[in-house]
């Protein structure tokens, strides 16, 4: 996956500090060719798109991972 694509929340980051306020749908910038196949235990599964299902993960209250390039514009 490369370049601007879009990104899903799921109903899980209606509540997470930092997605709440986004909108269901925004694009972001992907440049990768790996994607994460299973969350770890415990990760609340918050992004998504057709051809990755983890584009954003919350471990505990204050640990986020991101499968996209938050330092870009998209």
């Amino acid at each position: 996956e490369v370049g601007t694509v879009e990104v899903r929340l799921r109903p899980e980051a209606q509540d997470d500090r930092l997605f709440q306020t986004l909108p269901a749908r925004f694009p972001v910038h992907a440049t990768h060719s790996q994607s994460v196949l299973a969350l770890p235990p415990g990760a609340v599964h918050l992004a998504e798109n057709d051809f990755d299902p983890h584009h954003a993960m919350r471990i505990g209250s204050c640990a986020w991972g991101v499968q996209f390039h938050p330092e870009y514009s998209a």
